[in-house]
C-alpha cells in the first residue's frame, strides 16, 4: 500500500511580488499618458477641422441653391463656427451655430483670428480677397489647412 504525502503549499503573493507588479504597471502607465494626450489633442484637431469644413460646404451649398434668396457665409470666432444668411454676419440674427469643444485642444485654434467667408447667391463664388483663402488650425505640431479657392471649392491639406 502506498502512502501519499500531501504538501502544504501556501497560496498568495509575497510583498516583493506585489510591489514588483505595481511598479511595472506604474511605469507602463507613465509611458502611455503622453501618447494618449497627444491622441486626444489630434482627435480634437480633426473634429474641429471637419466642423469648419462642414460649415463652409453648407454655406456654399445654401448659396448655390439660392436658399432664402440670399448670400450665405461662415463666421469663425473663438470656439464658434456660425453659418449665417446675408452678406455680413449680424450678431442680432438667429444663425446656425456649431460650438467647438477645445478644452483639451492644446494648440492655436485658428491662426487667422476672426474669419468671415461669404458665398454669393446662385453662383456660390466666395467673396474673398485672395485667390485662395486659407484657414489654418494647429495643435501638437500638426497643422491642418482648409483652402477655399476662387470657385468656392473647399480642400483640406495636412502637414
Amino acid at each position: 500500500m502506498r502512502i501519499f504525502q500531501i504538501k502544504n503549499l501556501s497560496s498568495g503573493f509575497t510583498l516583493f511580488e506585489l510591489l514588483l507588479t505595481v511598479s511595472a504597471f506604474a511605469i507602463i502607465i507613465a509611458a502611455a499618458v503622453p501618447f494618449s494626450n497627444s491622441s486626444i489633442v489630434r482627435g480634437n484637431l480633426d473634429t474641429t477641422t471637419r466642423t469648419v469644413e462642414s460649415a463652409l460646404r453648407k454655406a456654399y451649398i445654401y448659396a448655390r441653391a439660392g436658399e432664402n434668396n440670399s448670400d450665405w457665409g461662415v463666421h469663425i470666432y473663438n470656439s464658434q463656427v456660425i453659418v449665417f444668411s446675408g452678406s455680413t454676419y449680424n450678431v442680432n440674427v438667429v444663425n446656425e451655430i456649431s460650438d467647438i469643444a477645445h478644452t483639451s485642444f492644446g494648440g492655436s485654434l485658428f491662426s487667422n483670428g476672426v474669419i468671415d467667408i461669404v458665398f454669393l447667391k446662385s453662383s456660390g463664388l466666395p467673396n474673398i480677397s485672395n485667390p485662395d483663402e486659407t484657414i489654418t488650425l494647429t495643435a501638437d505640431n500638426v497643422t491642418k489647412t482648409l483652402t477655399i479657392n476662387s470657385k468656392g471649392v473647399v480642400e483640406l491639406t495636412s502637414s
